[in-house]
């Protein structure tokens, strides 16, 4: 953005040294009304048959110069320009201009120049025609023009010959830092095209190159240092290049403002006029027809205007860059009206109109750099645009990969820990079952029959309701109570009523309400009976108390046994069962509670109140019926 800044500030000053070297410039311009013409239909009339003839009209009136002539004769009396030596035109696109200093009807001098002959072969080695003469009051200049199409406005200068030189000199300066600084535009561009690969920066490198090659061919400068040496080129060069300038400026505001998709329907037009124009330049390069090449003149007036309504619709539509095609449209096209006008006569050229569609072309050049800087800045702000949605959309993927991730590793953690708890519950099934076989086993081989079947009764209800909620993750808590019950009374049953139990429920324990995992509390009464009730004397008592703390429910037991350390001082033949039965509740617990995000508590201990026995509290996890 930096570089196409100081980019355009040398355009501007190139401009800006231009207009002032231009202004420094002006040479004795004979006035148009001076200058007679005669039209030689067929351009056969000589010099000598020139002289006789009466020359009528002069070219302020014609306004401009038509194709339907073959050749156009000047007459200018140069008596009041007496001691000047030199008179010039400065144009360099005609095929023939032949000058005459003719004195008292003698023709004491002449020369002949064009586009007809190499430049190498040219008396001089001046691009313009600049005819080498002594004037005095005595001298007349005859002029004879051969042009392919229609003569623009002629200003025919008259003076010292090193004011002319000077002249011509400065002004092919100028055309010099123009180059220099199109050349700089049309690589720098190129360099833009390849780094963003954005057509409309190679469209526009183009549009300039070929409006400074028109430049060039107006002003000699291509005939004089490119292609003098070939004649077709040199007469051709000029149509060709003019014609591409506006093919390649309409394919540029195209792209540029994106106009098939701000204005699809003029765009059609719009389009349309660009392959008009190359197709006259192509009929007047094969025909070699003037026609074709006046055609080209009225389409390339035509495009400016239309460019201007391209570029004021594409702004209506809320195109910020159309301004600056409307700005350079606007310039170019009040200079070719004007331009247009003089041509019919609606006012007279001046030396500052001649150059003034020269130095439009310039600013629209100039104001579509500035177009352009504006887009790089456009499209680095749009740049940083999506790279902020970018960043914004991966940081946002990243949470949602992240959220997804957490989610799957929970879900996963989630599994293992039911493989474990049912793992870990399968472990302890095979412990219970072999408990209460045992049992019975026992009344049988003690011939207590009856006690079996009653003892065999409880047990079936009690297996099928552990086989009914083996399955599930929580049960109600009250199918919890009595199961509990079942194994208790069937515990009784097989140690003859050595000891009672108690269930007591804390007053905000609405059983029917909530629901806990299975098979945690029986565990610990089958370890309280089996190592402290049954090895004593004395009647046996087991209290369980539920109550709720927080989101757990709290869950005491309270045996009379032996306690924890009368118990480990004996020899049981059971010993591993109780203490992989235990531990293996004590995981359970432990997976459940971090499952569920609750506060793990596990207590086990002996009586400190003067009398023997056990005190085991832990929580459990709830969830109430809507929860779950």
């Amino acid at each position: 953005m930096h570089t196409y800044k100081h980019l355009i500030v040398y355009v501007s000053l190139f401009f800006l040294f231009s207009a002032n070297v231009l202004a420094k410039s002006k040479a004795t311009v004979v006035p148009r009304e001076d200058v007679h013409y005669y039209a030689d239909r067929d351009g056969s009339l000589s010099i000598e048959e020139v002289k006789k003839l009466e020359f009528t009209g002069d070219i302020a009136a014609l306004g401009h110069y038509t194709n339907d002539v073959s050749a156009w004769w000047l007459k200018v009396d140069l008596s009041s320009y007496s001691g000047s030596d030199a008179a010039g035109i400065y144009h360099s696109v005609y095929h023939e201009v032949t000058f005459y200093n003719v004195q008292q009807g003698i023709v004491v001098d002449s020369m002949k120049k064009g586009l007809f002959q190499p430049f190498s072969n040219q008396q001089d080695d001046y691009a313009d025609y600049l005819f080498l003469t002594d004037i005095t009051e005595e001298s007349t200049l005859y002029v004879k023009i051969k042009a392919r199409y229609t003569i623009p406005y002629l200003e025919l200068n008259v003076g010292d010959k090193e004011a002319l030189l000077k002249m011509y000199e400065e002004i092919e300066t100028v055309l010099f830092y123009y180059s220099g600084a199109c050349i700089i535009i049309i690589l720098f561009n190129i360099f833009l095209f390849f780094s963003l690969r954005d057509k409309v920066y190679l469209l526009y490198a183009l549009s300039v190159f070929f409006v400074w090659m028109s430049n060039l061919c107006m002003k000699g400068v291509g005939y004089k240092y490119y292609w003098g040496e070939s004649e077709w080129l040199s007469i051709h060069s000029f149509e060709f290049f003019v014609s591409l300038s506006p093919f390649f400026i309409i394919q540029f505001v195209r792209v540029f403002l994106n106009t098939k998709v701000l204005i699809p329907k003029v765009d059609k037009v719009y389009n349309t006029l660009k392959w008009v124009i190359l197709a006259n330049l192509v009929l007047a390069l094969i025909t070699e027809n003037g026609a074709f090449t006046n055609i080209m003149s009225i389409l390339i007036a035509v495009f400016s205007p239309f460019s201007f309504v391209v570029g004021l619709l594409c702004f209506l539509k809320n195109s910020k860059q159309a301004r600056f095609v409307l700005i350079a449209q606007s310039v170019f096209m009040i200079v070719v009206i004007f331009a247009e006008m003089a041509n019919f006569g609606v006012f007279e050229w001046t030396h500052e109109l001649l150059y003034a569609i020269e130095f439009a072309s310039g600013f629209e050049m100039l104001f579509f750099s500035f177009a352009l800087a504006d887009r790089i800045n456009i499209t680095r702000k749009e740049k940083e645009k999506a790279d902020e949605e970018l960043r914004l959309l991966l940081e946002n993927q990243n949470q949602l990969l992240e959220a997804e991730v957490a989610s799957k590793t929970k879900d996963l953690h989630k599994v293992n820990n039911e493989l474990k708890t049912r793992m870990l519950s399968a472990q302890m099934n095979p412990h219970f079952i072999f408990n209460v076989l045992n049992s019975i086993q026992s009344f049988v081989l003690n011939e207590r029959r009856e006690e079996a079947g009653k003892y065999m009764a409880k047990f079936s209800r009690l297996m099928r309701f552990y086989l009914s909620g083996s399955l599930k993750k929580f049960i109600p808590l009250n199918e919890e109570i009595d199961a509990l019950k079942r194994y208790l009374d069937l515990e009784k049953l097989r140690y003859k009523n050595t000891f009672d139990y108690t269930i007591e429920l804390g007053e905000n324990v609405l059983v029917d309400m909530l629901e806990v995992p299975g098979m945690l509390i029986m565990p610990f009464l089958e370890n309280a009976i089996w190592h402290g009730l049954v090895e004593q004397e004395k009647h046996g008592e087991i209290t369980v108390c539920l109550q709720l703390i927080g989101k757990s429910l709290r869950v005491e037991i309270v045996d009379n046994g032996i306690g924890i350390s009368a118990s480990k001082e004996r020899k049981y033949k059971n010993e591993e069962h109780e203490s992989v039965g235990i531990s293996i509740t004590e995981e359970r617990l432990k997976l459940i509670h971090e499952e569920l995000k609750s506060d793990f508590y596990f207590e086990l201990q002996d009586l400190n109140n003067g009398n023997s026995g056990t005190v085991v509290k832990f929580n459990i996890p709830y969830l109430t019926h809507v929860e779950n």
